[in-house]
């Protein structure tokens, strides 16, 4: 076993995070690792436990592996460290996700709002339409005073006087040319 191994072992061993480990978590850990009883962990307790506390330090199981506890103290620390600079980065990174999501509710908002007046403003054309129809002075031939298409400029005044953010459009050819959509 060498340091880097040591100190990967305390930080398992340790899972409460209190700098010793009890007698609970290490049955645990070395029951996994070895496939043993109770007995054997006793024995091996009792081994590497030389003060009797019921505790194991970082220096009781260095001493066991015969490993320096300061260098092997030293090396937790380097680790913890890198560890923190790892957990800044996921923070950095998860802080830029967020923001690309917000971004994208407030397009999605912008769109909605959009739609909705260009939808309000066809349901008010269809009910004048709808009471053009029911005039009985409309005829169902084409008038030289029926009123050209909307242009996008009327449109765009109407759906500004119905509250709509500034619309913008954007015109797309569908694939292999035919109608445009909008």
């Amino acid at each position: 076993m060498n340091v880097d191994d040591m100190a990967v072992m305390m930080d398992l061993l340790d899972a409460d995070g209190d700098g010793k480990v009890s007698k609970a978590e290490f049955g645990a850990y070395y029951k996994r690792l070895h496939h043993c009883d109770d007995a054997t962990v006793d024995a091996v307790w009792r081994a590497i436990d030389r003060d009797g506390d019921g505790n194991l330090t970082l220096k009781e199981l260095c001493d066991y592996f015969g490993i320096s506890a300061n260098e092997c103290s030293s090396t937790m620390k380097a680790q913890r460290e890198m560890d923190d600079d790892r957990v800044l980065e996921a923070l950095q990174l998860q802080s830029l996700i967020n923001e690309e999501r917000a971004k994208q509710r407030h397009k999605e908002t912008a769109h909605a709002a959009r739609f909705r007046a260009l939808a309000d403003l066809a349901e008010e054309m269809a009910v004048e339409d709808e009471g053009a129809m029911a005039s009985p002075a409309v005829s169902s031939k084409p008038s030289a005073t029926a009123s050209p298409p909307m242009t996008m400029e009327e449109l765009t005044r109407q759906a500004r006087r119905r509250g709509a953010e500034e619309p913008t459009w954007r015109w797309k050819s569908p694939p292999g040319g035919g109608a445009l959509s909008f």
